[in-house]
């Protein structure tokens, strides 16, 4: 058993059939994995067992990738999964700081896989919109206002 087929990597997409794809590819590479087209029931689900990786599609009904990755840091604080995004659409910086990765529609499988056995590999470094917290606070004490 490799080690990387320990690992959960949920994939969150509203287009069944790139979902359907996606969790093929990544079975037939050793990963164990769930597929989810209502973001609603995937949040509920991550936040009773939450998976190692979950890849979301930004535009979804119901509820977007935006705030899917929002409410799983929230909840989930340090044991919130590794989160991408995968989308086609331009985004505000702020919305891109809840996920660890973005890649653009449309990309290559084995790109998005890289950069999941990389990452998996490595030491998870915090969250860029907790490290945006601190140093707010402290400009404005420094500056009094802030730039």
């Amino acid at each position: 058993m490799s080690q990387r087929s320990r690992h959960d990597v949920w994939v969150v997409e509203d287009d069944r059939a790139l979902m359907q794809g996606l969790l093929t590819l990544m079975g037939e590479h050793g990963f164990r994995t769930r597929g989810f087209t209502d973001p609603s029931r995937a949040l509920r689900e991550a936040l009773r067992r939450p998976p190692r990786v979950l890849v979301t599609d930004y535009k979804m009904p119901g509820l977007d990738g935006v705030e899917l990755a929002r409410r799983l840091r929230e909840e989930l604080g340090p044991e919130v999964p590794r989160l991408y995004l995968v989308s086609g659409e331009r985004l505000r910086r702020v919305e891109l700081t809840h996920f660890d990765q973005v890649m653009r529609k449309p990309f290559r499988f084995h790109d998005l896989l890289a950069i999941i056995d990389r990452n998996l590999a490595g030491p998870r470094r915090p969250a860029s919109h907790r490290r945006m917290r601190r140093v707010g606070p402290r400009s404005k004490a420094v500056g009094g206002e802030d730039r």
